[in-house]
This record gives structure tokens, C-alpha cells and sequence, in this order.
């Protein structure tokens, strides 16, 4: 990818679900910066925020297909509670990482009965319409250590 391809978006942005519930919202904090075609945002979105002009607002509805995927039922298991750290504390929702070798795969829990753990690898949006509602602030070419690094720098330079 050349210099003159990538550019730095700089945008607001709230995330809705199906019910017009926010699950994300940074509005009322500092807006979000990244890098185009770094899929650091999905790529439907980012495309339609590329488009934006600065100062312009969107509102993007996203299908499944376009956001986190269609809602797989064999990416579904059970574990025993057994198969937990003895000493958690389990609840629906919980985040973890399951590892198999040099292989990490995200999953949370669904549902807890008994001793039976229903377990989900499916990303909690998943087979989920959602919205976001974007305002573009600025764009602009990305900088050679920008690209190199592939993450946009701060104005006082390379932060992380």
C-alpha cells in the first residue's frame, strides 16, 4: 500500500444494536483515529466513512454479513465448571481466551446451569443488524512512519 492511498480518519462515533441500545459511544469522550486499510475497522464501514467529508454525519446500518458475521450455531459448546480456574467466579458474559497451542480463540459465556457451562465463540454481535452513528472531524494523507508502523501517531509524534 502506497503513502498516497492511505489516509487517517478522525471520527465520533456511537454504536448501536438491533434495539437502538449504545453499545459504544465516543461522543462523550476523545474521537477515534485509524488508519485506512489497516482493518482496524470493519471493512463496509470504513469504506462508507472514506466517502465522508469532514464535519459531515452518517448514520450506517450494517447487516451481519457487513458487521460481525452471521450467528454460527456449532461455534456453541458446553464445558463442565470444572474446566474453569477453581477459585472464579462465572457469569454470563464473561470474556475469555481459550488457547491451543499457539492458537487463541475468544469466547464468553451464555448461559450457566449447574455444573454445565454453555459456551459461545460467535462475537457477542454476531447474526446482529447495527447501526453507527458517525461524524467525520478531519482526514488527512497518513505519514510514511504512520504507514510503516501501521497505526496513526499522535501530534506530538509516535505515541501509543
Amino acid at each position: 500500500m502506497s503513502t498516497a492511498e492511505t489516509e487517517v480518519f478522525t471520527v465520533y462515533l456511537t454504536l448501536l444494536d438491533e434495539n437502538n441500545n449504545i453499545i459504544d459511544d465516543t461522543f462523550s469522550e476523545k474521537p477515534i483515529s485509524f488508519l485506512s486499510g489497516y482493518n482496524q475497522f470493519l471493512p463496509k464501514l470504513e469504506q462508507i466513512i472514506s466517502e465522508m467529508k469532514p464535519k459531515e454525519k452518517n448514520s450506517i446500518v450494517l447487516e451481519p454479513a457487513d458487521a460481525f458475521g452471521e450467528y454460527l450455531t456449532d461455534k456453541v459448546d458446553t464445558l463442565k465448571r470444572s474446566d474453569f480456574p477453581e477459585d472464579s467466579e462465572l457469569k454470563i458474559g464473561m470474556d475469555f481466551i481459550a488457547e491451543n497451542g499457539n492458537k487463541k480463540t475468544p469466547f464468553y459465556i451464555k448461559e450457566i446451569k449447574d455444573d454445565e457451562i454453555l459456551i459461545d465463540y460467535n462475537h457477542p454481535l454476531a447474526g446482529k443488524r447495527i447501526t453507527f452513528q458517525v461524524e467525520m472531524l478531519s482526514k488527512r494523507k497518513a505519514t510514511a512512519d504512520e504507514i510503516a508502523h501501521g497505526h496513526v501517531h499522535g501530534s506530538g509524534g509516535h505515541e501509543h
